[in-house]
């Protein structure tokens, strides 16, 4: 760690975000023996996971209602609340989402990456061979996986659960208590030369000769760099973005702005058909539905099981969502997101009711008893329930549910949010600003498509993929 007062007053490379993305990109230049900063707004003193820090109930409170967690705050306005309002922010402390996330590994669907959306480049070096080796997925789960063995799929009505591939390490004395991975794993070792300067915010990234020259903390500090990554989570990196793009004459917004569509239920049910024991399992649905079915059970005291079932969709990038900047006075320039669906979307939301309503009657048909209809709100963008409210309903209201209870996250919510800054677009395969030389991005804003799967493994592999861009 340190204090802005000792930083360096130059670097070879800049990382702005000490998130998952940042801090991975970080740890493979560190790695090159490249010479870097990153700058990271929240503190540091605490790198444990949640779910190894605090008890599982009170982790999972942290989870699903991010205002009860001390490191969030959410630095921007939302123009169509409840999205990307209230649930929406950033988990401001150095290891940002990593010290939060299930450690699920899946990748972008070939469905979804693919031409013209994502370049060639970049879909050859994740999924078929990067630099001549094993390709960017196969080394990351190699690294992070290991040999796994493989899980018979339980059969509910033709659909097939298996456990999602995870990151994750379990205590061995409290197995309740366990870590998934995070990049902060890197800096344990005393070889680490990488500084990770925290409370630190970064104002705007300097822009001289039309090319990105370091950045301005929140302090006023300058540090300069030959080159930045913006890593800062979707919307931060979008608004620091919008600012050097500003100096091009480009006008202070970003299209593209998307987040996964997740809808749900939850239900007391008997056990019969389900995994034995607390399990948590997935099963690709695509279709219309673009999506990912995950199912969730829980024992209760009365033999049943606490059910939790819920669609994980894709978006696609449009320009019903948007980060705009109002270009007055100093920076950081205040930020409004917008977020809105298009046409498309809303056949993928009827699809994913249709596909939840399907996996509802199939388990009612497993276990020989009859099924109901799932009521849903008529309208996504004004959700009736979200999954913190039923899950408070489930704490207060005594053993279980005795119909299914649907819900729906906001857009923003799920921490999924990306778009704006697409490779083949905004950047070029190279991760590099094509309006701004030496500017750089890591993340989910990066992605073209987003596909169903959650963005871990493919934020990860990106960022092994730029880190090798900017070591050359």
């Amino acid at each position: 760690m340190s204090p802005t007062a000792e930083l360096p007053p130059a670097v070879d490379v800049l990382v702005v975000g000490g998130g998952l993305a940042g801090l991975e990109v970080a740890r493979h230049l560190d790695r090159a023996g490249a010479d870097v900063l990153v700058v990271e707004a929240g503190p540091g003193e605490d790198r444990r996971h949640v779910n190894a820090a605090v008890k599982p109930a009170r982790a999972e409170e942290m989870w699903t209602d991010v205002r009860t967690d001390e490191h969030y705050r959410r630095p921007w306005t939302s123009a169509s609340g409840p999205h990307f309002g209230d649930g929406a922010g950033l988990r401001s402390r150095l290891g940002g989402r990593s010290l939060y996330w299930h450690g699920v590994l899946l990748p972008v669907e070939e469905w979804a990456l693919r031409e013209p959306w994502w370049p060639t480049a970049v879909i050859d070096d994740l999924t078929r061979s990067w630099r001549g080796g094993p390709a960017l997925y196969d080394r990351v789960r190699a690294e992070l996986l290991g040999p796994v063995a493989p899980v018979p799929a339980v059969d509910v009505g033709g659909f097939a659960l298996v456990p999602p591939p995870r990151a994750v390490r379990f205590d061995p004395v409290e197995p309740e208590r366990w870590s998934a991975y995070s990049p902060l794993e890197h800096w344990a070792d005393d070889a680490a030369r990488a500084v990770l300067a925290c409370g630190t915010g970064v104002a705007g990234i300097e822009v001289r000769d039309g090319r990105a020259r370091g950045a301005v903390l929140a302090d006023g500090t300058r540090v300069g760099a030959e080159r930045v990554v913006l890593a800062a989570g979707a919307v931060e990196s979008t608004r620091l973005a919008v600012q050097a793009l500003a100096t091009t004459g480009a006008p202070p917004v970003l299209t593209g702005l998307v987040d996964h569509l997740v809808q749900g239920f939850n239900a007391t049910v008997p056990a019969d058909g389900l995994p034995e024991g607390r399990f948590f399992r997935y099963a690709p649905v695509a279709g219309e539905s673009r999506s990912n079915l995950f199912v969730e059970g829980v024992p209760n005291s009365t033999g049943g099981v606490e059910l939790e079932v819920w669609v994980t969709g894709e978006q696609v990038p449009s320009a019903a969502g948007e980060v705009r900047c109002a270009p007055d006075g100093p920076w950081p320039w205040p930020t409004e997101v917008r977020a809105g669906l298009s046409a498309e979307d809303t056949g993928v939301v009827r699809a994913q009711q249709d596909v939840l309503g399907a996996f509802w009657d199939a388990l009612c048909a497993v276990q020989g008893r009859p099924g109901s209809a799932l009521e849903f709100g008529a309208d996504f963008l004004s959700p009736v329930r979200t999954l913190r409210q039923v899950r408070a309903r489930l704490r207060h209201d005594g053993p279980g549910l005795t119909a299914p209870v649907t819900w729906a996250s906001p857009l923003g919510t799920e921490d999924h949010e990306g778009g704006t800054l697409a490779l083949g677009a905004v950047l070029d395969d190279r991760h590099e600003l094509t309006a701004v030389p030496g500017l750089h991005a890591a993340g989910p804003a990066t992605f073209p498509r987003q596909g169903a799967a959650n963005p871990s493994l493919t934020t990860l592999a990106l960022a092994r993929r730029l880190a090798g861009v900017l070591a050359g």
